[in-house]
């Protein structure tokens, strides 16, 4: 029960669904979340929502101090790792470990261009090297220290991967 809002603007740009979340609102919120997922959602609203707005302040050319910037930069990476392909939704390990890559600062030194690219390697090396992280979070369903552990660990790994620019496949 709630009111979704769709932007036009979004949509056009190629973010489907094109949720406002600003404006959006739900009377379930965030209860009807899996635990594990809840975590990682209102710090991501939250970004998403400060993004939104410091974006609309960037087309008057004004000059934006670091960290202005640096929330730019992280929003940018937001909305295009929450842009999924058609007809191949993520399970549910694989969506905590791209939020959680997303909101730990793990793609804030991808460029823009790169970022599916990385995502994909990601997801493909993780399936082929790190099975274990993702059975466990699929099982658990909640966010431990222990799982937060081997997520970093894994995410520290892939990043060893991606910088000397080696196969995901490996």
């Amino acid at each position: 029960d709630g009111q979704i809002v769709l932007d036009k603007e979004k949509f056009n740009k190629g973010f489907k669904p094109a949720v406002n979340i600003g404006i959006s609102v739900s009377r379930v919120g965030s209860a009807a979340q899996i635990e594990v997922i809840r975590g990682f959602a209102n710090t991501l609203k939250l970004e998403l929502s400060q993004f939104e707005e410091v974006e609309k302040f960037t087309r008057f050319g004004t000059e934006l101090d670091e960290s202005t910037t640096q929330m730019i930069k992280r929003g940018q990476r937001l909305q295009n790792i929450l842009t999924q392909t058609i007809h191949r939704p993520y399970s549910l390990s694989e969506q905590v470990l791209l939020l959680f890559a997303a909101n730990r600062g793990y793609l804030d030194s991808v460029k823009i261009t790169d970022l599916k690219r990385y995502e994909k390697d990601l997801l493909i090396w993780s399936r082929n090297n790190k099975t274990d992280v993702l059975e466990i979070i699929r099982i658990e369903k909640v966010f431990t220290p222990e799982i937060e552990k081997q997520i970093t660990d894994l995410l520290d790994s892939f990043s060893s991967y991606w910088e000397k620019g080696d196969d995901a496949n490996d």
